[in-house]
């Protein structure tokens, strides 16, 4: 009678309990120790893409997202009031902490820096999920070191991480039972939510992975079912709240863009535009492999990794009777799920390929590897031996661009852990070295600094005009545009005069489009032009080294302003 009464809780001992008290104990602890876990791998990452990142700043592409969020910051409209062709996720973002912290370049680095880590943390997680499911096969390493291994080569492409790469891969894991006959309508909806996210990122990546993901549902109801009625009803039952989900975060935003007048803008910057004349204007060949840019060798890697996951499910699947191909393991889902989704991504890069542009297939084809890896024994020796050889090759093409990086960092001696262990010995140096004084939007904070002659340009705008004035930043001639400087907007915090500030080939080099600009220069009159010659010897084999023979708005700014100064690359004109 006491055993029985000792066996109860008791209330002078709070320590003690039930089995089940016990139970919830190691349980709470696991889920902090995960969520330690994970942060310090955040921090890790943070601190080392942060470190091994440059303090000179990119021109274009982060000129591009810098002057776009000041737009936004000063009530301006994306599509409407300025060309872009990219998604408002980031910019808006960016514009918000803008509104809060201030405008300076190092908000922008650390929203960058956090979205890498982020996504790191992101895969990591998702990684060892894939490597933990119980029917994925058996290891002798734990689910956290083919985490840690996946997490590794996507450190090496570090263009692989970040919130719309990490949206690609979770959406399309949330779609996995699917194979199973196991989705349940809420997973579907998540799915879709966290597409229609991705959609506001990059509009095509959005649009490409819903396409994609419904032909996965598709096919995957068309595997698991035995009639024609029954995978029509899977397959509804499945599209349904996937859809909705996708239109959750996409439908407002087009209300909205409706509302504010921005619905032609948004289709002429992302369809009509880009269907006429991206292909012409932004077309590369596939690249030839040498040691100066053995990074894009991944060009050629993926499309094998692929074949070889689609090989795997088709060695899965040939050899089972009727009746068993119902039974779709769950990794073979994620070999055909994760092969279908690096495809789209990688078609998406073909017209300008390259590993840059290749950056949205890195992390499905990651994924695709690790499960492969781990269910190698479904292939021959001589296909093992080959499959570790491409992975091998995936590794170290990502070494290339990482040292490539670091050795640009300590030549143009950039680099944000030396700065800090000694900035004297840094760039900008005398007679620039004022600039990391001035704590202008550029280097406030940390010292982040262009080119000196940018550097010249901007301090002389900033002297010579009000905060008020509009600016307009060009090229010595507008016939034939590669690429242009945007970043000068943002630094002097002088908003650009004309939407078109962001300029591509066969867009500022037509007639139509050069009137309008010039009829935006005549209403605003900025005080100042600036006219950037540093990408006039960029020539690649495309459109943007066509000479259009359209004058009009060079003729308008020569007979409206007259030099005023230059600094070497740079040159400054003021109105008559």
């Amino acid at each position: 009678m006491l055993r029985g009464l000792s066996a109860g809780p008791n209330p002078s001992h709070p320590e003690r309990g039930t089995g089940a008290d016990h139970a919830r104990v190691p349980e709470a602890h696991r889920f902090w120790t995960k969520c330690a876990v994970y942060a310090a791998i955040f921090i890790a990452l943070f601190a080392w893409f942060f470190l091994t990142s440059s303090r000179g700043v990119y021109i274009y592409d982060e000129g591009l997202e810098l002057t776009a969020a000041m737009r936004v910051a000063a009530g301006q409209v994306i599509h409407r009031d300025f060309y872009y062709n990219y998604g408002p996720a980031m910019v808006y973002l960016l514009a918000g902490l803008f509104k809060v912290f201030g405008q300076s370049v190092l908000i922008e680095r650390l929203l960058w820096t956090a979205d890498i880590a982020a996504g790191g943390v992101g895969i990591f997680i998702l990684a060892r999920r894939l490597a933990a499911a119980s029917r994925f096969g058996v290891s002798k390493f734990r689910p956290a070191t083919w985490a840690t291994a996946a997490l590794l080569l996507s450190v090496l492409w570090g263009e692989s991480l970040g919130l719309k790469t990490l949206f690609t891969v979770w959406s399309t894991w949330l779609l996995l039972p699917v194979f199973t006959c196991t989705l349940r309508r809420r997973r579907a909806l998540a799915a879709g939510i966290v597409t229609g996210v991705a959609t506001l990122f990059r509009y095509d990546t959005g649009a490409g992975l819903a396409a994609v993901q419904v032909l996965i549902i598709a096919l995957a109801c068309w595997l698991a079912q035995p009639d024609a009625r029954r995978r029509m009803r899977a397959t509804g039952s499945a599209l349904w709240p996937y859809l909705l989900g996708f239109a959750i975060p996409v439908a407002p935003l087009f209300i909205a863009y409706a509302a504010v007048g921005a619905i032609h803008d948004f289709l002429y910057d992302i369809v009509l535009y880009p269907a006429k004349y991206y292909h012409a204007a932004r077309n590369l060949p596939f690249p030839r492999i040498h040691r100066q840019n053995f990074q894009d060798s991944v060009v050629y890697i993926l499309p094998v990794l692929i074949a070889f996951g689609l090989y795997a499910a088709l060695r899965w699947y040939l050899p089972q009777r009727r009746e068993d191909r119902r039974r779709i393991p769950e990794w073979v889902g994620a070999t055909l799920a994760f092969a279908a989704v690096g495809t789209v991504m990688y078609l998406k890069g073909l017209v300008r390929i390259g590993a840059g542009q290749l950056f949205m297939a890195l992390s499905p084809c990651i994924l695709l590897a690790l499960v492969l890896w781990m269910h190698r024994g479904i292939f021959a020796t001589v296909e093992r031996a080959l499959l570790a050889f491409v992975l091998l090759l995936f590794a170290v093409a990502g070494i290339f661009p990482t040292l490539h990086d670091l050795q640009n960092e300590h030549r143009q001696r950039s680099s944000m852990l030396a700065w800090i262990l000694d900035p004297a010995g840094q760039n900008p140096r005398p007679p620039f070295d004022a600039w990391c004084r001035e704590h202008n939007v550029v280097s406030k904070g940390f010292c982040f600094f262009p080119d000196n002659d940018h550097i010249q340009a901007i301090e002389y705008i900033d002297q010579h005009t009000r905060p008020g004035d509009t600016l307009y930043v060009g090229l010595p001639q507008h016939a034939r545009i590669n690429i242009n400087d945007n970043f000068t907007y943002f630094a002097t915090q002088r908003l650009p005069a004309t939407k078109w500030s962001h300029f591509d080939p066969f867009l500022q080099n037509r007639a139509d489009t050069q009137q309008e600009m010039i009829g935006e220069l005549e209403k605003n009159r900025p005080p100042y032009v600036v006219l950037d010659s540093e990408f006039e010897d960029d020539r690649e084999p495309n459109g943007s080294s066509v000479n259009t023979g359209v004058h009009l708005l060079d003729d308008y700014i020569r007979q409206h302003y007259g030099f005023a100064d230059r600094f070497g690359e740079m040159t400054i004109l003021k109105r008559k």
